[in-house]
């Protein structure tokens, strides 16, 4: 079952209710020093123009990880 906020309500790094910081903080306490991805899946956001979702994507993402 996948929900509808799975696929059409996503929001950017840091701009939901999900412990992203803690996730993050969990990954690289664990060891963690791979890449990481940005994955928006949301109506609003598909309607954005390309370079600037790239953008949003990459300067929340990088907040999110220098935090």
């Amino acid at each position: 079952f996948i929900s509808g906020d799975t696929v059409h309500r996503r929001r950017l790094c840091g701009h939901g209710t999900f412990d992203l910081p803690g996730v993050i903080a969990a990954l690289r306490t664990a060891g963690w020093r791979g890449p990481w991805g940005v994955e928006i899946l949301s109506d609003e956001y598909r309607k954005t123009p390309v370079r600037q979702a790239v953008a949003d994507a990459f300067d929340t993402a990088r907040a999110q990880l220098a935090a």
